[in-house]
């Protein structure tokens, strides 16, 4: 019986050398916040996980989901990164951006991937 090949998307982040954090998603689910974290390769390639985080307040949720995705794997910046809150209405999906959080994650990244980076050396 031959081996079926695994589909192209569900290559694991660290078998390339260059990805980078696109968008951020947040949405309020219940008494937690919930992120959708969109990456991009440097082939052009999308991927996106989704995170729970233990926090409620919005700074400290971000803070953490920086530090947790710079811990991934290869994933070498988050410069250009786009936050968003997600808010559901009654028949469409209202995203707001929000220049301030998205401070934090990048301040929050870079420090980890420093850290990252010289336990690597």
């Amino acid at each position: 019986m031959a081996r079926r090949a695994k589909p192209q998307f569900n290559r694991d982040l660290r078998r390339f050398s260059s990805w980078q954090v696109d968008q951020v998603f947040l949405r309020r689910d219940g008494g937690r916040i919930q992120a959708n974290v969109w990456f991009v390769s440097s082939e052009n390639e999308v991927r996106n996980e989704r995170f729970f985080v233990p926090h409620t307040d919005p700074v400290e949720a971000v803070a953490w989901l920086g530090d947790v995705v710079a811990a991934k794997g290869k994933i070498g910046t988050a410069f250009d990164v786009r936050l968003r809150w997600a808010s559901d209405e009654q028949f469409q999906t209202k995203l707001e951006d929000d220049q301030t959080l998205e401070d934090v994650f990048i301040d929050a990244f870079e420090t980890a991937l420093e850290d990252v980076r010289s336990r690597m050396r």
